[in-house]
């Protein structure tokens, strides 16, 4: 009877360690399969927070951008103010004009205020009304300058032939006329440049002679400062940043080349000198070669 009890409690411990035993490994399995569901979420969270860092800091890159622009544009029409208060004179009998074109601020002046009909020299009205602009444009020596010419579409006359060879010929030489002349008055040659533009820019139509008047002129283009042009992309270098970077390690490896030397110089130095028999054989060969 002790020993069916006995028996009887042996099967019972066993079945139940089975059981925990059991128990214990769906644990295990279950434990792993929340700690890869973990690691998941967790890898899920790791790239929302990553994306929304990007995006915050394109957002930021944005307002920044928009902030620029902005100062970009009342730095541009502070510059359009001082300009029209500065030659308000000039504009209001129509010598000159104070405009935005493309987005820049431009100086316009009909070329029959500063030179003959199809002459490139200036005329005495020419040279005061650009004395005037000369002593406005050098209270900004900050600022650089295109100077255009432009004509309108009706071909060099056959008086004009030997002189000019189309209107861009004219246009050119009228722009250059006018940018010598500033720069004569006391603006900064670095500051200006000259273009021609011929027929090939008109301001207005040619098909009426109040268009092609307008058409001819020349402009004082103002170009922007480095400050008030768009963001540039961070791959894109400037001119010369490449050379510069490269410099500091040309300067480096030029000292360790000049450490060899000495050492080329010692070492050459310490090598005997061949005897005498091997000299001369050396020097008798290219005689024998000669034969």
């Amino acid at each position: 009877m002790f020993v069916l009890c006995a028996a009887s409690a042996a099967c019972v411990s066993k079945s139940k360690h089975e059981a925990t035993t059991a128990k214990l490994h769906d644990a295990e399995a279950a434990n792993a399969a929340l700690r890869r569901e973990r690691d998941r979420l967790h890898g899920e969270l790791e790239a929302a927070r990553i994306m929304m860092e990007g995006k915050l800091a394109a957002t930021q890159d944005e307002l920044d951008e928009l902030r620029k622009q902005r100062e970009a544009q009342k730095a541009q029409l502070e510059l359009f103010r001082k300009f029209t208060d500065k030659l308000h004179s000039m504009i209001a009998v129509g010598d000159i004009d104070v405009y935005m074109r493309r987005g820049r601020m431009v100086v316009g002046m009909p070329s029959q205020v500063l030179f003959p009909s199809g002459q490139h020299e200036l005329s005495e009205k020419g040279k005061g009304t650009l004395r005037k602009v000369a002593a406005a444009l050098k209270d900004f020596p900050e600022r650089r300058f295109l100077v255009a010419g432009h004509t309108d579409n009706k071909p060099i006359g056959e008086k004009l032939k030997s002189l000019y060879e189309d209107n861009w010929d004219l246009s050119a030489r009228r722009a250059l006329v006018v940018t010598r002349f500033l720069i004569g008055e006391g603006v900064a040659p670095g500051s200006l440049a000259a273009a021609g533009y011929g027929e090939h820019d008109p301001a207005r139509s040619n098909k009426n002679p109040g268009g092609r008047a307008k058409n001819r002129r020349i402009e004082l283009i103002v170009e922007p400062l480095l400050a008030e042009l768009p963001k540039l992309p961070g791959d894109l270098r400037s001119e010369g940043e490449g050379e510069a970077n490269k410099e500091p390690g040309a300067e480096k490896k030029k000292p360790e080349a000049e450490k060899k030397k000495p050492e080329a110089a010692e070492k050459k130095k310490k090598e005997p000198a061949p005897p005498a028999e091997e000299k001369i054989e050396n020097e008798k060969t290219p005689a024998g070669k000669g034969q």
